[in-house]
């Protein structure tokens, strides 16, 4: 590698293309789905602050996180998850 910096400095050589393929990452079918289910997940935790945030604003109706059946209607209303009534049917 030092002797890549002096050819480059000495003019004996050129710099490296950043668009070279072997300069480029590689994304594995696993790590590419994580990164796709990782941002889905952000989003919808942002919808979700945001709603909840709206909802404290309002005044609508005091806010419990430790109601699963409450967390679990705000998901529905926002359409991040199906009812369990019509994923059966």
């Amino acid at each position: 590698m030092l002797r890549k910096l002096f050819s480059l400095v000495s003019g004996q050589c050129s710099a490296d293309n950043p668009d070279s393929p072997q300069h480029q990452e590689i994304l594995l079918p696993g790590s590419l789905y994580g990164m796709i289910i990782k941002e889905k997940l952000e989003e919808a935790l942002l919808q979700m602050r945001n709603q909840i945030l709206t909802d404290i604003r309002k005044g609508v109706a005091a806010v419990d996180f430790f109601d699963s059946l409450s967390v679990s209607q705000r998901f529905e209303t926002l359409g991040l998850i199906e009812s369990p009534r019509e994923i059966h049917q």
